[in-house]
């Protein structure tokens, strides 16, 4: 009983429900416009472009995001945004009734919005932690949080290839309405004034408040050299985003079922590993975590030269890729989660809605451009190859990281 009169896990299951609806919506639409462009191409460089269009446009809005974040109310931007995400979703179902042909044109704009709505639903939740619970509940609500993205995962990819083969492609769209729809309904459920902290300063303009972001990163240098970390990280990991459906659905010839198996893999071990970090307590530095994650994320790059090399048939294939998923899934949230409580434990609350949306953008400032690259380059090489000599740049950068954070933890903090 004393567990259910604590209004902590109580805001825990809230935000977590948040993350998996908003997920789930977002993960089943993605899965099935992907597989739709693919199989109606049968092109990376198409597939690239709906990948890219996304992050490129809300590259630019980013510092509005962030002035959003620290002006007004957190809880006000989210029910804007998921309103926002549902007319375009309805919008989208009714114009490809009208003109399918023009699906490709269509399915870009959606994308767009729907990009934004989601980096200004990631924005918004990763600034409000530290006022939804108290500061020792960081690390385990990060960690649940992955996890209820994981199991939206996991159920994503699985639902969509059932919906896919039995339903007309826009039907996707109502899935993720009704999934926005919960979002909106917890949010009105959770106190974002749980745990009280600062506010931005009510004078600041749109220029003044990016500018006072951009002095506290710059006045920190572990963090400025993280972040620029972060968007050299992204360009690499665009092959993934590309390469793998590509190799998997166009080379390898996986099915629909196949590929969403290897999809649920990945969320596997996301799922497994946060519930397990949910209840460590880190006793390492949470930036060397994350950066030994990504040296053996790039480990796992290099391997997916094996299949091709070894020519492999698609059963072990498919055996191969399922456990290089469970293990990529665990990596992901042991680069995640660490860093993004470090960050919410060390950047003042009111600087976090700009700090976070100035990550978000760095993030995905190499993003488009790796997605062109390895779109060209999937389409002229053998993927195996990409991914290996890949991995081994990855490899070689995160070791350059390493020394420099080893300098900088050095260094008194200012």
């Amino acid at each position: 009983m004393k567990a259910l009169k604590n209004p902590v896990p109580r805001q825990i299951i809230k935000v977590m429900g948040i993350n998996f609806f908003g997920n789930f919506g977002s993960n089943i639409f993605s899965f099935g416009s992907g597989l739709y462009i693919l199989h109606k191409t049968g092109s990376a460089l198409s597939f690239s472009g709906s990948q890219i269009i996304g992050p490129i446009v809300s590259l630019f809005l980013m510092p509005i995001f962030g002035y959003l974040v620290d002006r007004y109310d957190h809880r006000k931007i989210l029910w804007w945004s998921q309103l926002l995400a549902i007319g375009a979703l309805l919008l989208f179902g009714s114009l490809f009734t009208i003109w399918p042909k023009l699906y490709y044109t269509e399915l870009l704009a959606l994308l767009v919005i729907l990009r934004i709505a989601d980096m200004i639903l990631s924005t918004t939740l990763s600034a409000s932690i530290i006022q939804i619970v108290p500061a020792s509940h960081l690390q385990k609500l990060n960690s649940l949080n992955q996890s209820a993205t994981s199991l939206a995962i996991i159920i994503s990819p699985l639902l969509g290839a059932v919906l896919y083969t039995l339903l007309p492609f826009a039907w996707f769209g109502m899935v993720e309405v009704f999934a926005e729809i919960c979002a909106i309904i917890l949010v009105g459920l959770t106190d974002f004034n749980f745990n009280p902290h600062g506010t931005a300063s009510q004078s600041e303009n749109l220029l003044e408040n990016l500018v006072s972001g951009l002095k506290y990163v710059h006045s920190q240098p572990l963090l400025l050299s993280l972040l620029g970390m972060a968007a050299f990280i992204n360009f690499f990991f665009a092959a993934l985003n590309v390469g793998l459906p590509f190799l998997m659905i166009n080379i390898l010839k996986f099915s629909n079922a196949q590929y969403s198996w290897t999809e649920t893999a990945f969320a596997v071990g996301m799922l497994l590993f946060s519930v397990f970090l949910s209840k460590t307590a880190l006793k390492i530095n949470p930036v060397y975590l994350s950066i030994n994650g990504v040296l053996l994320f790039s480990i796992i790059f290099i391997s997916f030269l094996l299949p091709g090399l070894l020519n492999w048939s698609q059963t072990a294939s498919l055996f191969f890729f399922i456990i290089a998923n469970l293990l990529s899934g665990s990596l992901v949230v042991l680069i995640n989660t660490p860093m993004l409580t470090f960050m919410q434990e060390t950047i003042p609350q009111h600087l976090q809605g700009r700090v976070f949306a100035l990550q978000n953008t760095l993030s995905q400032l190499l993003m488009p451009v790796g997605t062109l690259v390895y779109g060209f380059l999937f389409s002229i090489q053998t993927p195996g190859i990409v991914f290996a000599v890949s991995g081994i740049c990855l490899a070689g950068l995160m070791l350059f990281d390493l020394v420099l954070t080893h300098h900088l933890l050095k260094e008194p903090t200012t």
